[in-house]
């Protein structure tokens, strides 16, 4: 049983709130780094004090550059446009540092990075206990944001990580 398998069917098995992100080919980067990334981002959650579930499945990255580790981010708008720059910032709604996944303190859209495969995809699945599905008076509701897909791997750094161009963008809905 493949990963990105077991992955989809721990989120069946949960019940609760549901979110779908679709990534489009062409939200990201023009020029010389667009890469034709498409797929699904899913979200679950069984309530407002559980782990979000994020199930990742992509396809389009570029096997021929030296980039396989790419920053995954929550951002603080849901707007593609602009080839992703309207997105804003990372999720950041109690002001804190940015960290890599499991840091502490840590953006809530931080997410760390998801890695491609040498077809150029990426399956996975995160478990993290910050973001939520539910708008429950913590400031860490997601609904109507959106996920960025960098050009490089989050290196931790600075208030952003450093994780250069945006590759593909997506709405929560």
């Amino acid at each position: 049983m493949t990963a990105s398998f077991q992955a989809e069917r721990l989120l069946q098995t949960l019940s609760g709130a549901r979110a779908v992100c679709s990534v489009s080919a062409d939200t990201g980067t023009t020029g010389a780094a667009q890469q034709p990334i498409a797929g699904t981002i899913t979200l679950r959650q069984k309530n407002a004090n559980s782990a979000l579930y994020i199930s990742v499945s992509l396809a389009g990255f570029n096997t021929s550059d030296a980039n396989t580790e790419h920053g995954f981010h929550i951002h603080a708008a849901g707007d593609v446009g602009g080839e992703c720059a309207n997105m804003g910032g990372h999720f950041n709604p109690h002001d804190v540092a940015h960290g890599l996944a499991g840091a502490t303190p840590r953006h809530v859209g931080d997410l760390g990075n998801i890695v491609e495969d040498s077809w150029g995809r990426v399956h996975t699945l995160i478990k993290d206990d910050q973001a939520s599905l539910f708008d429950d008076g913590t400031d860490n509701y997601v609904g109507g944001l959106g996920f960025v897909i960098h050009e490089e791997n989050d290196k931790g750094t600075g208030s952003s990580g450093d994780a250069a161009g945006r590759l593909a963008c997506c709405v929560i809905h």
